[in-house]
């Protein structure tokens, strides 16, 4: 629906910020986009370090969904959350208007969006109340228990050319990132 409405992601930075694109080059122009911004946030400045394609399927599911958005992949050191707060404010300084991590790190935080890790993202990416804060998302993937589920039974409507995103009457992990 979005697609042949004309909304392909045309003028939209998604930053999808992860620990696995080993191989990534191999899949331009096609599971990614033909051209994307990379960046290591490692100590070692390694982007591939990790033995995983992870990211590349997140920037898979991204480039899907918004074909014609600018895309920018970033890793950060592992248990270091300093590394992984200059990606953020490195995807938010290059236009990043939604920023996607499927990655967990539950020592970062309270388990309820406090702590100096979320206080120091809302302070990057605004709190969602103002025009120009940042999307934030991840899925829950294997952690599902541990966060909260719901019936989620909004329709997906255009608001001044804008979609609030929903599906039909589905059980839906949300999980609040800040």
């Amino acid at each position: 629906m979005w697609h042949t409405s004309g909304y392909r992601g045309q003028g939209l930075t998604v930053a999808v910020l992860d620990s696995g694109f080993r191989g990534w080059k191999q899949f331009l122009g096609g599971a990614l986009p033909s051209e994307v911004t990379v960046k290591s946030f490692r100590h070692d400045g390694n982007f591939e370090a990790k033995d995983s394609q992870h990211g590349i399927l997140c920037g898979e599911v991204v480039h899907a969904l918004a074909p014609d958005a600018k895309l920018l992949l970033a890793n950060w050191e592992p248990d270091d959350p300093e590394s992984f707060l200059h990606a953020v404010r490195w995807a938010r300084e290059r236009g990043a208007r939604v920023i996607t991590t499927s990655v967990i790190s539950p020592s970062w935080g309270d388990g309820e969006g406090g702590g100096p890790v979320h206080a120091a993202l809302r302070g990057i990416l605004g709190d969602g109340q103002k025009l120009g804060d940042v999307l934030c998302f991840a899925c829950a993937g294997n952690t599902a228990q541990r966060t909260w589920t719901g019936t989620f039974t909004q329709t997906l409507t255009p608001t001044n050319g804008t979609f609030t995103i929903s599906v039909p009457r589905t059980q839906a992990a949300i999980v609040h990132f800040y």
